[in-house]
């Protein structure tokens, strides 16, 4: 939800209804991406990756250790940077 949230106030100049928050075609004119929201697209990517080797390769492979399934030394970090919300 935060996500999309701050892509909506990316976006919001350019349609105040919320249409223009998926239209690639505009992403030029797009506001710059905040720091938090960079940082959320990582950990997203890194979770993924960790439940694709946990579910999908029986735990052989690169992790990045955010995910209480390979009971990660990086799930603290991730939750409180959830909390935090910033």
């Amino acid at each position: 939800m935060t996500l999309s949230h701050k892509q909506f106030a990316r976006t919001v100049h350019l349609c105040p209804n919320g249409e223009a928050k998926e239209s690639t075609e505009l992403v030029d004119q797009w506001a710059p991406t905040e720091e938090y929201t960079r940082q959320a697209f990582e950990y997203v990517k890194q979770i993924v990756n960790d439940i694709d080797i946990a579910v999908n390769h029986n735990e052989d492979g690169k992790i990045y250790g955010v995910t209480c399934l390979l009971n990660g030394e990086k799930v603290s970090e991730v939750k409180d940077f959830v909390i935090s919300g910033k």
